[in-house]
């Protein structure tokens, strides 16, 4: 009988996990990631969430997910999008805002960076606010 180890293993009573595909990969620090909760708009520089690391960016995804209480899962884009109705836009990163201060909403919100962001108290309480408003 010919058994792959694999199964060999997961017979001997072994677990295996699977790692999980990286959804960002590294890139330069101009591009953009945005992620639409219902009518509200996350900018982030991929930069930033490079710096972050891929797991306690998503740890803070699902965070947000819960601050703004959508039910409804968020997309993720790589461009603004222009045929959305967004009531709310917060940015994270230092990049040029000129696009999103272009689109006329009075409700922005800018972090310059998430470093040092998640040591401060009064900053992330600022930030819960602005997203249960």
């Amino acid at each position: 009988m010919n058994t792959p180890l694999k199964e060999k293993l997961q017979l001997l009573g072994y677990q295996l996990w699977t790692d999980k595909d990286k959804p960002l990969k590294k890139s330069n620090d101009h591009e953009l990631l945005f992620f639409l909760f219902s009518s509200t708009l996350l900018v982030f520089s991929k930069k930033e969430i490079d710096d972050l690391g891929t797991e306690f960016f998503n740890r803070f995804i699902a965070s947000i997910k819960i601050a703004i209480k959508s039910d409804e899962d968020y997309l993720v884009l790589d461009k603004f999008p222009l045929n959305k109705a967004i009531i709310k836009i917060i940015s994270f990163g230092d990049f040029n805002k000129d696009f999103i201060e272009d689109s006329n909403l009075k409700d922005l919100v800018s972090v310059n960076s998430l470093e040092g962001f998640f040591d401060d108290p009064s900053h992330k309480k600022e930030l819960w606010r602005n997203l249960s408003h």
